[in-house]
């Protein structure tokens, strides 16, 4: 706030007497005191949606004044028909200009299923990332928002996000507030169409001077004459540019969205995510008699996961025959025996180094024969039943039976166990052994039928 200089009595005629300066000195420190006395500023950001072709001339436009915009990108258009490529983007962001997201293919929000929408919104982002873009703010599609897709966007690592309107409307403020009372719902003047003037331009920057400054967002599509609806005349736009240019000495300055917003760059993130696996229906480093179902899970503690990657052929992650995880975490079927590699790779860009993970599958059961006592043996008292048994992988146990009844188990050769016959009484009676390999296949014996007789 000014100083006010005393107007009436003993203060007025002393003030007078103290300073009795050249008018045009007193104008000057009076100029000079506002300049410095902390009032509202006027801040204009120059946003450029949807990349499109025409936007390529921007560089030069923007280049020759010093100026820095922000340009909202769907990234599934990147080097399509009619938009721009990722080395044009790339010259514009190493010029300084701002990358920000804008969804993956420019669809309505609001229409669309929760987990489509987010993944329009975080694969957006991620693949930009992954090109080199550092993406920090974001814009709705058509300005469409909601409270979910709100905390969505703010959930996929965004600083801000843009809707479309809000400024300059009856009963709206001339300006967006800086900082804006809520960062994931900032205001803007109308899209700019081709029938806006040079002077409207001028009239939305003006009005914020006079009510009290702000932030000016002016959002913008094809640079061209009248190619399209939301188009704005290179003429029209190089002299809006100028006349900006000239009102840096009053105050009004122009600036991309992230410095408008005053975000802080992200802290550096230099540590690869981590990646965990699991298996069922079994362990990873047990074997399995079926299809082993392969879980990835990675997290990060930095930028966040960008993406999984793996293969089940032995070769590393990322090469020709490797697959990327459609989420985190994920699961596939490995239906036989491999070796899975994996790895994740963050959004800053960090690659965990590759893991190996054997998956082992036998579906071959094994052998197994009672060999004492022999078929109709007569036996009396304690008897030693024994067994081979053998197996591709490994016998994990054998287990004896008498009549159906367990009479004893043994994970170790020789395979054998006690069975007190009387027990049973006299009589024929079926013995019988079942194995176990390492993967869970078993298989029986034949049977083997005793007479156990009278002890003398």
């Amino acid at each position: 706030m000014v100083n006010r200089v005393p107007t009436t009595g003993d203060g007025l005629a002393e003030t007078k007497e103290r300073n009795a300066l050249p008018l045009s000195i007193l104008a000057g420190l009076i100029l000079a005191a506002a300049a410095t006395s902390g009032r509202a500023a006027t801040v204009v950001s120059l946003e450029f949606d949807d990349a499109k072709v025409s936007q390529s001339q921007l560089r030069a436009l923007l280049g020759a004044r010093g100026m820095k915009a922000t340009f909202f990108v769907n990234s599934n258009r990147i080097g399509a028909s009619g938009y721009l490529t990722a080395a044009q983007l790339h010259d514009l962001q190493n010029d300084g200009h701002e990358i920000a997201g804008h969804t993956l293919d420019h669809l309505d929000l609001t229409t669309l299923s929760a987990a489509e929408a987010e993944r329009q919104v975080c694969d957006d982002r991620a693949a930009l990332i992954a090109a080199g873009f550092e993406v920090r703010n974001f814009a709705y599609p058509f300005g469409a928002q909601n409270a979910s897709v709100k905390s969505m966007v703010a959930g996929c690592g965004y600083l801000s996000a843009r809707t479309v309107g809000g400024v300059g409307c009856a009963g709206c403020a001339y300006a967006e507030a800086i900082p804006p009372a809520d960062p994931f719902v900032t205001a803007t003047r109308p899209s700019v169409k081709s029938d806006t003037t040079l002077a409207v331009l001028q009239t939305w920057v003006t009005e914020a001077e006079a009510h009290g400054g702000g932030w000016v967002q002016i959002v913008m599509h094809d640079v061209c004459d009248g190619c399209s609806t939301y188009s704005l005349s290179p003429t029209i736009l190089a002299a809006f540019l100028d006349w900006l240019a000239a009102r840096a000495a009053s105050g009004t300055v122009v600036k991309p969205v992230r410095e408008a917003m005053g975000s802080a760059p992200p802290p550096q993130d230099t540590t690869p995510p981590e990646t965990a696996i699991s298996c069922s229906p079994r362990g990873c480093s047990e074997w399995s008699n079926r299809p082993v179902t392969v879980t990835l899970t990675a997290v990060d503690e930095g930028s966040g996961v960008a993406e999984i990657l793996y293969t089940t052929d032995g070769t590393e992650p990322g090469g020709p025959s490797g697959q990327s995880c459609g989420g985190n975490p994920c699961s596939f079927t490995v239906p036989v025996s491999a070796t899975v590699k994996y790895r994740a790779v963050d959004l800053a860009g960090n690659v965990e180094a590759t893991k190996s993970q054997p998956i082992r599958i036998d579906t071959q059961s094994p052998e197994v024969a009672i060999t004492s006592p022999g078929d109709f043996s007569l036996v009396l008292g304690t008897v030693t039943v024994k067994a081979n048994a053998g197996d591709n992988v490994g016998i994990a146990r054998v287990s004896f039976f008498v009549d159906g009844r367990l009479i004893g188990t043994t994970t170790t050769a020789p395979y054998q166990v006690q069975w007190q016959s009387g027990s049973d009484g006299i009589g024929l009676h079926s013995l019988q052994a079942e194995a176990a390999d390492l993967a869970g296949n078993i298989t029986d014996s034949a049977p083997v039928t005793v007479i156990v007789g009278l002890g003398l």
